[in-house]
């Protein structure tokens, strides 16, 4: 085999036996019953209230954040060295044009098709179309992203274009939401949104592949661009958090 090639596809291997783990896992839950298939089809659009949000905040930015850590230092076989200023630009630029591209999407596909791509059920906003608690998963996504980085760095795949690890980014982004919705209804009871195809379960859909890829593709030339003019990293930080808090809460 090609040793250009060989590490490449040993990830891709990873992430593919993981989506079918977490597929085959779904489908022997339901089986048993554990999971129930109207467990993923609650109120549309219901701001839930019941859910304890510090629990939610501490699981999904801490606990989820460690896991992520070691997920991606087990691709390389050693602790990843973290660059906390490189770091958090990922997470900036995540937090702030990840929840943006929602509602750009589900207000387009609305008005185009009648009907959103998905809904938020846990203190949605804008319409539904995001969601308060993407203040922590979508920074924790811009975290795991800069981790996979450090992995294609350390085994000698940084040169990966752009376009190749959008589309990585978003055969992973549904791989992610997948599992966070579902650790959601298992640990909250609750789903955190709510997918009108019945693809996956409601939880996730293939549907959105595309549109992972775009917003992926551009958040990563934002980030380049900010590394290439060696922008200070806490002014970056700065001005992006502000701008995805006033965005979260206008």
């Amino acid at each position: 085999m090609n040793a250009k090639w060989e590490p490449r596809l040993k990830i891709a291997g990873y992430v593919g036996l993981l989506y079918v783990g977490i597929l085959a896992g779904v489908t022997v839950l339901m089986r048993m019953g554990v999971i129930r298939d109207d467990s993923f089809s609650s109120a549309l659009g219901s701001d839930d209230t019941s859910i304890p949000f510090i629990t939610f905040f501490l699981f999904f930015g801490i606990v989820f954040s460690v896991l992520i850590y070691l997920f991606n230092s087990l691709l390389v076989r050693k602790f990843i060295r973290i660059k906390l200023s490189r770091a958090l630009i990922y997470m900036a630029v995540a937090g702030f044009v990840a929840p943006l591209g929602e509602v750009v999407i589900n207000a387009l596909t609305e008005y185009v098709f009648g009907v959103p791509v998905f809904l938020y059920h846990i203190a949605p906003i804008h319409h539904g179309y995001t969601s308060l608690v993407m203040m922590v998963l979508w920074p924790t996504y811009g975290f795991h992203l800069y981790c996979f980085h450090e992995v294609l760095a350390e085994r000698g795949d940084s040169a990966f274009s752009d376009g190749i690890i959008a589309m990585i980014m978003g055969i992973d982004g549904i791989i992610m939401e997948t599992i966070v919705n579902i650790l959601s209804v298992l640990l909250f009871s609750a789903n955190i949104f709510y997918y009108f195809p019945n693809d996956l379960w409601h939880v996730s859909s293939v549907a959105i592949l595309p549109v992972y890829i775009l917003i992926g593709f551009f958040g990563l030339k934002l980030i380049h661009y900010i590394e290439r003019h060696h922008m200070r990293a806490y002014l970056v930080v700065t001005i992006f958090a502000l701008a995805a808090i006033l965005f979260q809460l206008g």
